[in-house]
């Protein structure tokens, strides 16, 4: 029988809730489930990884793995634009050269767009994903059906733009 969450679960789940709209790397995760460690090794990562999986099950938070070489986890929450556009951008191989405060600063629009046009415009693609995100979450039946009509319809009009076949229902 379990007994509930252990102390690296309870941990993780404290660091999620204390940055709702943010995006956190295993390494943040590791600081703060093992204070007093020089370095996160190994063995650090992956406890933390596996303790992540379980919280994020229970809490609508999502990773990706960092495009980076190594991949290392980026943990986000699924309901959070920011947090979500913070995780994209981290784990995207063409943005790694930017650093975290230019990345929030991009997202939050206090930066040039000109020069990150492509960042601006997929902001709109990523508020479409939070929605479908919350929207499964949320358990809503008739908005889910919506966003289906919705997402047909678009990609109806994609494909009649590419001059494509209909997809047959």
């Amino acid at each position: 029988m379990s007994r509930g969450p252990g102390k690296l679960e309870r941990t993780i789940a404290a660091e999620f809730a204390a940055h709702p709209d943010d995006a956190l790397a295993i390494e943040a995760l590791a600081l703060a489930c093992y204070p007093g460690i020089n370095r996160v090794e190994k063995k650090h990562r992956i406890a933390v990884a596996r303790a992540a999986k379980s919280v994020c099950g229970r809490t609508g938070w999502g990773w990706y793995i960092d495009a980076r070489q190594g991949g290392k986890s980026i943990y986000f929450h699924q309901r959070s634009l920011r947090s979500y556009a913070f995780a994209r951008l981290r784990n995207d191989f063409c943005k790694n050269n930017l650093s975290d405060e230019e990345l929030r600063q991009l997202i939050d629009g206090k930066a040039d767009h000109r020069r990150y046009h492509s960042i601006a415009q997929s902001l709109g693609a990523f508020a479409n994903h939070v929605r479908a995100w919350r929207v499964f979450l949320d358990g809503n039946e008739d908005e889910k059906a919506a966003m289906r009509i919705e997402v047909a319809e678009r990609n109806a009009a994609i494909r009649a733009v590419l001059g494509l076949k209909p997809k047959a229902a």
